[in-house]
C-alpha cells in the first residue's frame, strides 16, 4: 500500500503531459492540450474505477473553476467534464460548470444519488440550466436531471428535441413526468430505474421508430404494469405497437374528466336496496372503470354494481371512485327503520376464552338475540392481526405467540361480544439457507433476480437480509434484485433472520459492450516500388469499444499483398485497394496503393572536363555523367573544398573567385558517387593595391548578409569588384561597425578605408 500511494503521489505530481492527472482542490484534471493552448478535463481519480477510495470522492457543494494550476504552477482552461468523472458521488450535492466548459463526456454524473442541482455559467456557450437540470445551450437537449432532486412531477420543455442516455438515471422520487410533442430521440436508458413513476404523459403524436428513435432499455426499471401511460386521443393503436411503448399495459388515449351518481341523496329502510347508477365523463374515456365504497357499512353497504343495502338506521356517504381514484361522486344514504322490523338486544359467542399454537385455527359462533332480529348480520375483527387474525365466517388463525381479542359486532344496533385468545409457540427453526444461482455474470447496468430458498419448508420465521460485499461493484435490494454498477467481483450473502444461516452468490461485472461506428486507415493512398513494404494504421472508433479486431484484404494481390498486421507488400507494377474490416459491425475503409517498376542503381559518375584554368571572375559549367544511363534517381549535388578560390552552382557552373587552386566535387543522390574537377584560379589585375589583413579587422570572411570591421580610423569604407569599379560606400564612425553587403551578388570584393586595403568574398 505504500509503494502503490508513493506512486500514485509521483504520478499526479509531475503531470506535464497529455494524458497526464493531477489533483487541485477537491477535484482531479487530466491534461488534454499542451499547444497552443494548455487546456484539462474534469477526470475521476483512476479511469478504469472511477475512484480507489471512498475518501476521494467529491462531496458538497463542487464548483468548477476556468482556469486551474498544477502542482509545477502552470495555468491550464478547464474546458470539459471527462466521462464518469463523478460517477456513484453519492454525496455529491450541486456542482456550478463555468462557462470555460465546451464539452461534458457520458455518465458524467451518474448514481450521484444526492445530487440536486447543476448550476451553469450564463457565459457558457455549450450547456445552459434551468431549476438545476442540465440542457444544451438552446435547451433541445436534455443532458441530466439531477437523481437527488425530491420533485415529484417534471415537465419537460416543449423546446426539448433529444433525452439525452442516461438523463434521469435514478431519479426515483418522480412520479409523474410529461414529455412534449417535439422529442423524436430518447437515449439509452433515458429513465432507467425511475422506479417511482405512475403516470407518464406523452404528447407525441407519432411514436412509430420511423419518427422517434430509442436506445435500449429507455424505461428499464420503471413498473410498466403499474405506471399508466397518457397519449394523445387517437393515438393509442400505435402506442401499442410502437417499440418500448407497448410494455405499458395502461396506455390511455382518453382521460377521465369527471363523473356523476345517478341520485346525490336517498332515503331507504333497513333492509331495503336501490341500485345508484354512475356516469363516467366523457362518454369515449378509454378506462370507465368504477369502485364504490362506504363510509359505514354498519348502515348501507354497496356491492361493485352499485347496489346500496339498508343494514341499520343512521347516515352513510356511499362513494363512485374512477379507476385512478382521482375523480369521485357521493351519495348520502338516510336509513330509517321499516315497520316491523325486530331489533338486535344483543350477541354472544359460543366462547369466551381459548388457546392456540402458532398456525392452529378454530372457528367461533356468534349468536345473535333475539331468535326473530330482522338484521342478523355481524362483523368480526382482531384487536391485533400480527397475533391472531379473524375472517367473515368467524375463523381464528394462530399467527404468532401473544394475547388478543376477538370481537364480534351485529351491524344492527352495534351489539359487541368478545374471545381472548392466548398464542403460545410452535417456533420451527430455520436450519439451511441456498441461493440460486451461486454465480452470475452480469454486464455494467444488467439486473438480475436471486431467489433465496429456506429451510425446512415451514420454518416459523424465514425472513432474509441481503447483503453486497462492493455497493461500487454490485448492489442488492431486501427482494434479492442484484444490479451491476461497475466492473469488478462482489458477493452478495443472504442471511436468515432465524439462526443467520447464510448462502453466497458471486457477481462478476464485466464492462458494458461498446459498440464499433467507424473505421479509418492511414494513409488513404500510397506509392510503392516493386518490393517495398509499408504498415497502413487503422484508427477504429470509439476509442474504448469493445471488440476493435478487424481483417486485411487485397483486390489485387497480383501487385500489393497485405497481412494481418496491415503491412503492405508491392509485388508488381499496378493499382490495388488495401482494404481494412471491422468484426463488429463490418465497418470499412480503403488505402489505394500504386505499386511502380524498381529503381535501378546508380553504379558511376564521370565528369567533364577534369581540370579548369580560369581567371578571376571567370565562369565555367562542368558536366556530369550518371552510369548506368537509365539509373533512376540521376540527380547530384555539387561542392567547393575552398569556396575562397572558386565556387560551384546546382547546375555545375564553377565561378572563379579568387587566385589559388579548388577541388570542384560532384556526388549522386543514390549511392553517394563522386567525381572531381581541380580548378586552378589566376589573378586579373584590378587596379587596387591588396594590402595584408593587419591594416584593419574584417571579419566574417567570407560574408553572405554583411561583415564587422574594427579600426581606428574614420572615414569612407569603399567597396570595388574585382574590375576595380567602386560598387558602394560607407559612413565609417566608430572603432567596431558593422557593415550590410546584402545588396551585393556573390564574388569577390575589396574593401578599402583611408588607403589601406581588404580582400573579401561575398557569398
Amino acid at each position: 500500500m505504500l509503494l502503490a500511494g508513493l506512486l500514485l503521489i509521483g504520478f499526479f505530481a509531475n503531470a506535464q503531459n497529455v494524458g497526464d492527472k493531477f489533483k487541485a482542490g477537491k477535484l482531479y484534471y487530466k491534461i488534454t492540450k499542451l499547444n497552443p493552448t494548455k487546456e484539462v478535463e474534469v477526470s475521476s481519480q483512476n479511469s478504469n474505477n472511477p475512484y480507489w477510495d471512498n475518501a476521494e470522492k467529491p462531496t458538497g457543494e463542487i464548483t468548477i473553476p476556468q482556469t486551474v494550476k498544477d502542482n509545477d504552477n502552470n495555468t491550464y482552461n478547464v474546458t470539459a467534464i471527462g466521462s464518469q468523472a463523478f460517477y456513484f458521488c453519492r454525496s455529491l450535492t450541486s456542482i456550478t460548470i463555468p462557462n470555460s466548459v465546451v464539452s461534458i463526456g457520458e455518465k458524467a454524473f451518474v448514481l450521484c444519488l444526492k445530487l440536486t442541482s447543476i448550476l451553469v455559467a450564463e457565459e457558457n456557450l455549450f450547456y445552459s440550466s434551468e431549476e438545476g437540470i442540465l440542457f444544451n445551450e438552446f435547451r433541445s437537449r436534455l443532458v441530466c436531471y439531477p437523481a437527488g432532486k425530491k420533485e415529484t412531477t417534471y415537465n419537460i420543455p416543449s423546446s426539448v428535441e433529444c433525452i439525452v442516455g442516461g438523463a434521469f438515471y435514478f431519479a426515483s422520487s418522480l412520479t409523474s413526468i410529461t414529455i412534449p410533442e417535439n422529442v423524436t430521440s430518447f437515449g439509452k436508458a433515458a429513465f432507467f430505474r425511475c422506479y417511482g413513476l405512475t403516470s407518464i404523459h406523452s404528447k407525441i403524436k407519432d411514436p412509430t421508430p420511423s419518427v422517434v428513435m430509442m436506445g435500449g432499455g429507455v424505461f428499464a426499471g420503471v413498473d410498466t404494469k403499474r405506471c399508466k401511460l397518457y397519449v394523445p386521443k387517437g393515438t393509442i393503436e400505435k402506442y401499442k405497437s410502437a417499440g418500448q411503448w407497448k410494455s405499458f399495459e395502461n396506455i390511455i388515449d382518453v382521460e377521465v374528466t369527471g363523473i356523476s351518481l345517478s341520485e346525490t341523496k336517498k332515503e331507504l329502510k333497513v333492509g331495503e336496496t336501490a341500485t345508484l347508477t354512475a356516469t363516467v365523463e366523457p362518454s369515449d374515456a378509454t378506462n370507465k372503470n368504477v369502485t364504490w365504497i362506504s363510509n359505514n357499512y354498519k348502515i348501507a353497504k354497496v356491492d361493485k354494481n352499485g347496489l346500496v343495502t339498508a343494514v341499520s338506521e343512521g347516515t352513510a356517504i356511499i362513494k363512485a371512485y374512477t379507476y385512478d381514484y382521482e375523480k369521485n361522486a357521493t351519495c348520502e344514504v338516510t336509513v330509517t327503520k321499516g315497520i316491523g322490523t325486530v331489533a338486535v338486544t344483543g350477541v354472544s359467542l359460543s366462547e369466551t376464552t381459548k388457546e392456540l399454537k402458532v398456525g392452529e385455527t378454530a372457528t367461533l359462533t356468534a349468536t345473535v338475540e333475539p331468535n326473530d332480529a330482522t338484521n342478523k348480520n355481524v362483523t368480526w375483527s382482531s384487536s391485533d392481526v400480527n397475533i391472531a387474525t379473524v375472517d367473515v365466517n368467524g375463523l381464528v388463525t394462530a399467527v404468532a405467540e401473544g394475547t388478543v381479542t376477538i370481537t364480534v359486532t351485529t351491524e344492527d344496533g352495534s351489539k359487541t361480544a368478545t374471545c381472548e385468545i392466548t398464542v403460545t409457540p410452535k417456533t420451527i427453526a430455520v436450519t439451511k439457507v441456498t441461493l440460486n444461482p451461486k454465480t452470475a455474470e452480469l454486464k455494467v447496468g444488467e439486473t438480475a433476480t436471486l431467489t433465496a430458498t429456506v429451510e425446512p419448508n415451514d420454518a416459523t420465521n424465514k425472513n432474509v437480509t441481503w447483503s453486497s460485499s462492493d455497493d461500487n461493484i454490485a448492489t442488492v435490494d431486501v427482494n434479492g434484485l442484484v444490479t451491476a454498477v461497475a466492473e469488478g467481483t462482489a458477493t452478495i450473502t443472504v442471511t436468515t433472520e432465524d439462526g443467520s444461516k447464510t448462502a453466497t452468490c458471486e457477481i462478476a461485472v464485466t464492462p458494458k459492450t461498446i459498440a464499433v461506428t467507424k473505421v479509418t486507415l492511414n494513409p488513404k493512398t500510397a506509392e510503392l516500388k516493386v518490393g517495398e513494404t509499408a504498415t497502413l494504421t487503422a484508427t477504429v472508433e470509439p476509442s474504448d469499444a469493445t471488440n476493435k479486431s478487424a481483417t486485411w484484404s487485397s483486390d489485387n494481390e497480383s501487385v500489393a499483398t497485405v497481412d494481418a498486421t496491415g503491412l503492405v507488400t508491392a509485388v508488381a507494377q499496378g493499382n490495388a485497394d488495401i482494404v481494412v474490416k471491422t468484426e463488429d459491425g463490418g465497418f470499412t475503409d480503403t488505402c489505394k496503393v500504386t505499386v511502380t517498376p524498381k529503381a535501378i542503381a546508380v553504379t558511376k559518375v564521370t565528369l567533364s572536363p577534369a581540370t579548369a584554368e580560369l581567371k578571376v571572375g571567370e565562369t565555367a559549367t562542368l558536366t556530369a555523367t550518371v552510369e548506368p544511363s537509365d539509373a533512376t534517381n540521376k540527380s547530384v549535388t555539387w561542392s567547393s573544398d575552398n569556396e575562397s578560390v572558386a565556387t560551384v552552382d546546382a547546375t555545375g557552373l564553377v565561378t572563379a573567385v579568387a587566385e589559388g587552386t579548388a577541388t570542384i566535387t560532384v556526388t549522386t543522390e543514390d549511392g553517394s558517387k563522386t567525381a572531381t574537377c581541380t580548378v586552378t584560379v589566376s589573378n586579373k589585375s584590378t587596379g587596387i593595391e591588396d594590402i595584408n589583413s593587419s591594416a584593419f579587422k574584417l571579419y566574417p570572411n567570407p560574408a553572405k548578409e554583411g561583415f564587422t570591421i574594427e579600426s581606428s580610423e574614420r572615414g569612407i569604407l569603399e567597396i570595388f569588384n574585382l574590375s576595380g569599379s567602386k560598387v558602394i560606400g560607407f559612413q565609417v564612425t566608430s572603432d567596431k561597425q558593422f557593415i550590410d553587403v546584402s545588396c551585393l551578388q556573390s564574388g569577390t570584393y575589396f574593401a578599402k578605408i583611408n588607403g589601406k586595403t581588404i580582400k573579401f568574398v561575398k557569398k
